[in-house]
């Protein structure tokens, strides 16, 4: 009994320094939603035309909040994302470029409004597009063609 005695406290400290090192490596929070007073709402889902595989997303921006949202993009109506997709109960960076020439700053003014399209592929999985500073996040969507 005496030699099983430290092997159970053994076993019980090593279980107890994996639970805490598995919370460690835990992923940081990420940002949940948009600046209060910012609005964002899904206008449109759809395939995208000429392809079987990605889904055109048109999202509408409406700034109640008190300053402005600074952006970079094209036009008013074509903002620089970032996308995510939900995996593992948290979100993870999927691939978007875009080419920096002609980008131009604009600001969505307080009362101000603004629409712009995210094109995702359709895979069923959720995601989610950010832009602006301070950061605006789009309801999650999931990739599936109404």
């Amino acid at each position: 009994m005496k030699t099983l005695l430290p092997i159970l406290l053994l076993a019980l400290t090593s279980a107890c320094s994996r639970s805490e090192a598995s919370a460690a490596d835990a992923k940081p929070p990420q940002p949940t939603g948009s600046p209060a007073g910012v609005r964002v709402d899904v206008q449109s889902k759809a395939k995208l035309e000429g392809s079987e595989n990605e889904i055109a997303v048109r999202f509408h921006v409406a700034n109640g909040a008190k300053r402005d949202v600074a952006y970079q993009g094209y036009s008013e109506d074509m903002p620089t994302y970032s996308v995510e997709f939900e995996e593992g109960g948290g979100w993870s960076p999927y691939s978007v470029g875009f080419c920096g020439t002609g980008l131009l700053d604009f600001n969505l003014q307080p009362g101000a409004e603004m629409s712009f399209q995210v094109v995702i592929p359709a895979d069923g999985k959720t995601y989610r597009a950010k832009f602006g500073d301070p950061l605006v996040v789009t309801p999650p969507v999931v990739a599936e063609a109404r």
